[in-house]
């Protein structure tokens, strides 16, 4: 049993099993939900979808937010992709963070092509490291998942997209904190479902 779980495990890079479905081309993702490692369920009804942050995550004081919207401002300024902070969590006592951004990209740029761009400059910043990439549906969501860690943060971004356009999650960590608050951020991740069904 344990041989198996750690298989699934590492189908993912840590997150969800995978089972195949001959309606998609991508492989749908089985998350295991914790329920005592998510908060409450929050609703992102302008952008068609919900989830529930990890436990302890907590939305950010009006002031902070803002800080980190000025600041994405700067990073967009001459960027192609424009990533528009609509929400901010963290656990104040880890520091690890969780966001949820609404990106813009070109009208000619489907899912694909942001990830392909998102990755490029990712690498980029990280001195050319690998960044793990996988493809999956969740909830009818086709989702890109990016993966990247260094000496000191791990992070894991998903991009996806509902009707109201395109959608970026990000999940920051310190390293030694990751292994402990994986299996929140897999709970949290798997609670992702799609508005107005």
């Amino acid at each position: 049993m344990r041989i198996y779980m750690l298989l699934c495990a590492s189908l993912l890079f840590g997150f969800g099993c995978t089972k195949n479905t001959e309606e998609h081309a991508v492989t749908e993702m089985l998350f295991e939900v914790n329920p005592e490692l998510i908060s409450h369920k929050v609703e992102f009804n302008t952008l068609g979808f919900s989830l529930h942050p990890p436990a302890g995550w907590q939305p950010v004081a009006d002031s902070t937010f803002e800080k980190f919207r000025a600041r994405t401002g700067q990073i967009n300024r001459d960027a192609i992709l424009q990533i528009n902070p609509v929400a901010f969590f963290i656990n104040t006592e880890t520091r690890d963070v969780f966001s949820v951004s609404q990106i813009n990209a070109p009208e000619d740029m489907n899912l694909k092509g942001i990830a392909d761009l998102v990755e490029k400059q990712v690498a980029f910043d990280q001195g050319g490291r690998k960044v793990k990439r996988h493809r999956f549906l969740k909830d009818d969501f086709v989702i890109e998942q990016l993966f990247m860690q260094d000496l000191l943060v791990v992070a894991v971004k998903l991009m996806f997209e509902t009707p109201q356009g395109f959608i970026q999650l990000d999940y920051t960590c310190r390293k030694p904190e990751y292994e402990r608050v994986s299996k929140a951020i897999e709970s949290s991740i798997g609670t992702l479902t799609r508005n107005n069904r």
